[in-house]
């Protein structure tokens, strides 16, 4: 598969050249391929939908030399520092961060905040912008996607609409966090529903 190679070269100003590729295999920085992997990854951690990220379609190791965020959409074995993590959520990456992603059955997408560089593969040493993030703060719990969501998602729904609902509830859901509200797990109808509740005072 031959990949076409560019350079991104509108850097947001607070950009730090501080993610070093360790090793790689079939991944690359892409801006297309699956649309709603992509947005889905990008969202959580709170970028543009459209900003580019890692399509893994075998394995990534990542090194973070600044402190920030990472989350994977798709179905994967992820791992920060050794520690095995959750997709589909807001990872927060340590400064001196190890991050390893491994593809099960089919492509998935690894997305950093605020990541940018050169498009195409990528190759052990090369170096991407991030974004530091110097606090995770308390929106960190409300970026994720909900059982219910996820649930949709594989059981084939349609795309298009479950992509607005999710970015609708990760925008909704930090505005709760913010607020102070707090995340309660429910079981209704033998279904798992996440609500946020705000104490009102």
């Amino acid at each position: 598969m031959h990949l076409q190679t560019k350079t991104v070269s509108a850097l947001d100003e607070t950009s730090i050249r501080g993610l070093t590729v360790i090793d790689a295999a079939e991944t690359c920085l892409a801006s297309d391929g699956d649309r709603f992997l992509g947005a889905v990854s990008n969202a959580l951690v709170g970028n543009s939908i459209e900003t580019p990220v890692f399509r893994v379609e075998a394995y990534v190791e990542l090194q973070s030399f600044v402190q920030c965020l990472a989350a994977v959409a798709g179905r994967a074995k992820v791992e920060i520092n050794g520690v095995e993590c959750g997709a589909w959520r807001a990872l927060p990456v340590p400064a001196g961060g190890e991050v390893r992603v491994l593809a099960r059955d089919e492509a998935v997408y690894l997305a950093f905040s605020g990541l940018s560089g050169r498009m195409g593969l990528v190759r052990p040493g090369e170096r991407f912008y991030v974004n530091p993030v110097d606090d995770f703060g308390v929106e960190l719990a409300a970026r994720y996607v909900p059982p219910s969501l996820l649930n949709e998602y594989f059981s084939g729904g349609a795309q298009d609409a479950l992509l607005e609902r999710i970015l609708r509830h990760i925008r909704l859901a930090c505005e709760m966090a913010r607020r102070g509200a707090k995340l309660v797990r429910v079981k209704v109808g033998g279904k798992v529903f996440d609500v946020w509740v705000e104490e009102v005072g």
